[in-house]
């Protein structure tokens, strides 16, 4: 929720930090990556990026190549991607799936 709330920084730091914790979820590893793009955070990004593709659940394949191209286009497009797109969609998702 940091990462909606104008609190990016923290938030990120939150999320790369617990990410390698929860590796075979994808979805939790391409947020990582974008949060930590987001940051300028780039060897921490391209780590996260590289378990979601090792995920046991892994990420839409879609999705790793267009979170690998906000990562070469900069800070600014991860953080596009991540607040306009991907962490409304998850939130969304993981909402529907709640027990």
């Amino acid at each position: 929720m940091r990462m909606l709330s104008g609190e990016e920084e923290e938030g990120a730091e939150v999320v790369v930090r617990t990410a390698p914790e929860l590796e075979e979820e994808g979805e939790v590893q391409i947020v990582a990556a974008l949060a930590a793009g987001a940051e300028g955070w780039i060897d921490e990004a391209w780590t996260a990026l590289a378990r979601a593709g090792a995920a046991a659940i892994p990420a839409d394949e879609a999705l790793v190549v267009e979170v690998e191209e906000a990562l070469d286009a900069g800070a600014e497009a991860a953080r596009r991607l991540l607040l306009e797109e991907v962490l409304p969609r998850v939130f969304h998702e993981r909402i529907l799936t709640r027990p």
